[in-house]
């Protein structure tokens, strides 16, 4: 009598283990299913600071440029990232519009993600003094 009752018991609790088993692994794909996709947009973003800030620093770059040479032609060039730590660089188009106005823009981009710096200084004539108009980060 008690082998029978104990033979029905375990039949019971099969299927139920089982059932737990599943729950547990499904829970488990989830979580690494999730840690990837956060892990993924955390790269994301520091690869999108990195290349503003990159941006940045040409864009200043050129203003120095600009302070040590006040009749620096137009001019493009590259600026790598100084740190090392990344392949970065930065593209840096300076141009004259008119009189002492010069327009900076500085281009980085990082694992596909694009940043753009614009920067509109005013060199004045008499005195060679450089005033920063704007400095903007632009949308792409």
């Amino acid at each position: 009598m008690f082998s029978r009752y104990f033979d029905i018991r375990g039949v019971a609790v099969l299927p139920v283990m089982i059932l737990i088993g599943a729950i547990i692994i499904e829970i488990a794909i989830v979580g690494g299913v999730l840690a990837f996709y956060n892990s993924t947009s955390n790269l994301s973003v520091r690869a999108s600071q990195e290349a503003l800030f990159t941006a940045r620093s040409g864009a200043q770059d050129a203003i120095l440029k600009l302070i040590r040479d006040k009749d620096l032609v137009p001019v493009t060039y590259s600026l790598p990232n100084p740190s090392g730590v990344s392949t970065s660089t930065a593209q840096i188009n300076i141009s004259a519009v008119s009189g002492g106005i010069r327009i900076i823009v500085a281009t980085s981009t990082v694992s596909r993600r694009t940043k753009t710096v614009k920067v509109v200084v005013n060199i004045d004539g008499s005195n060679g003094k450089i005033d920063i108009v704007s400095f903007s980060e632009e949308i792409n």
